[in-house]
Order: structure tokens, then C-alpha cells, then sequence
């Protein structure tokens, strides 16, 4: 039997992969990189590995864009690369794949930019 997909909206979905970079994991003390869009608002949050992330998305069948990206403003002595990265690369999101309990984000090319994976609060 099939596993059932993970619902896109409303699951805490961790970034495991950034681009073609290693895997990825969070820094001591610093919250896990990791997004959940909220039903119905067409809001997200979530946070970047330094500061917690905000924003809007909309949603078009496959297709998913990110808008009005912001957040807190915390310097970090670990992962604000990383962070800005993700922010850049959220920008360049066209559509998306659930496969199982994994999320894909691609740009208009079909190029994986963010692998993620859901999550489940106990």
C-alpha cells in the first residue's frame, strides 16, 4: 500500500537540501531551516536558520510563487549565508512536487532549487 502524500498547506516542511549542496541541518541554538504555508491566507512562515521568515504565496495548481519575503533581523554568527541564499532562492520558485513526505521547489526551468521534508509534531 501507497503512503499518502504529505498536504502541501499547513505541514511543517524542513529543508533538507539547498540547490546542489550538502545536506542540510541546523546550528546549534538556531531554529531549523524550515517553511509551513498556511491554508486560506495565502501567508507563509517558517525560518532560515538565523531569523524567522514571513511572506506570501500564491498558488495555481503545480505552480507556487513566494512574495513580500521578510523577516526578523538577527545577526548570527552561523548560517546567515546559508539564510540569504534561501531568501534568493525562494524568489526563484515556479512550482512545486510533493512525493511522498518530500517537497520539491523548482524554478520555470524544472531545475530543483529546495528538497524538504515533512515533519510531524507529536
Amino acid at each position: 500500500m501507497a503512503a499518502v502524500p504529505a498536504p502541501l498547506l499547513d505541514t511543517y516542511w524542513k529543508l533538507v537540501q539547498l540547490g546542489d549542496g550538502p545536506h542540510v541541518s541546523a546550528y546549534d541554538n538556531q531554529p531549523e531551516p524550515h517553511l509551513v504555508l498556511e491554508t486560506g491566507s495565502g501567508r507563509f512562515h517558517g525560518a532560515g536558520g538565523c531569523n524567522r521568515l514571513r511572506g506570501n504565496y500564491s498558488l495555481d495548481g503545480r505552480w507556487l510563487r513566494f512574495s513580500d519575503v521578510g523577516g526578523t533581523r538577527m545577526a548570527c554568527v552561523q548560517g546567515m549565508r546559508r539564510e540569504q541564499l534561501l531568501l534568493a532562492t525562494l524568489a526563484q520558485v515556479s512550482s512545486y512536487a510533493v512525493q511522498g513526505q518530500k517537497l520539491v521547489l523548482s524554478d520555470a526551468e524544472g531545475r530543483a532549487l529546495l528538497r524538504l521534508e515533512a515533519v510531524y509534531l507529536r
